[in-house]
């Protein structure tokens, strides 16, 4: 799964980078707010691709892209940087290697070169790791579990054990829920409940009519759920999805 990491983002921006990486097949999005967060989740995870905005904290990000550059693990990673403000993106260029700059806002002419770019990237990671590309791995101590992306319809949280339910059943895991949350790829995979997880490509119908609200699912009897502290952020998410039936 290609791990594309943003920060420093405002919430409208990061917004249109998520429907743009929806369009994007197999892209995980992650987030960082601040560099501690940021400098963390590099040494934890393997980020294929960074978007960073210069708006905010200039100095402390180039100060992290040009100390990253100098280990191994992201010696050639792709950056992507924005800005609202030219002169910061002139001077990064002089500076860092390896990075492409998009001035904000963006339009519809940038948006499908991103896309290119992004697909371009993704394409290059699924020709290095083709079987990691589409299948969710996950180690626990009863052994490996490689399940299809695309079979997940949502994950659930009972008893201190997660229930990842499948169009082919049921799968139960001895790991906590925020494990999970990890795993999965934020773009599709959404937490909606302090206890459920869903991934909306493969959601059907939502009924607003109840609380809290329901999500149902192809040819599938259980529901999921979204409770009030989720439905802001699900709502805003699943607008990009234009095939979402909803009451």
């Amino acid at each position: 799964m290609f791990k594309i990491l943003i920060s420093h983002f405002d919430d409208s921006v990061k917004q249109e980078l998520r429907k743009i990486c929806l369009a994007c097949d197999s892209i995980h999005l992650l987030e960082a707010k601040t560099i501690e967060k940021l400098t963390s989740m590099a040494n934890t995870h393997m980020i294929d691709c960074f978007f960073f905005c210069l708006d905010q904290n200039s100095s402390a990000i180039r100060g992290f892209i040009s100390q990253i550059r100098q280990t191994a693990n992201y010696a050639h990673t792709p950056f992507i940087l924005f800005s609202t403000k030219m002169e910061l993106l002139v001077s990064a260029s002089l500076h860092l290697r390896c990075c492409e700059f998009f001035l904000l806002p963006m339009t519809n002419d940038k948006k499908e070169v991103l896309i290119d770019l992004i697909q371009y990237y993704d394409g290059l990671y699924k020709k290095i790791h083709p079987d990691d590309a589409f299948q969710c791995r996950i180690s626990t101590p009863k052994g490996m579990y490689n399940i299809p992306y695309n079979d997940i319809l949502y994950v659930e949280s009972a008893l201190k054990k997660t229930i990842i339910h499948t169009k082919s059943g049921t799968i139960t895991l001895p790991l906590p829920l925020y494990r999970l949350r990890e795993i999965l790829p934020h773009t599709f995979f959404v937490q909606t409940h302090r206890s459920f997880i869903v991934n909306i490509k493969n959601a059907v119908h939502l009924d607003k009519s109840k609380e809290p609200w329901i999500i149902s699912f192809f040819n599938y009897e259980k529901t999921a759920f979204v409770s009030r502290s989720f439905k802001k952020d699900f709502l805003q998410i699943i607008s990009s999805f234009l095939d979402f039936m909803e009451d």
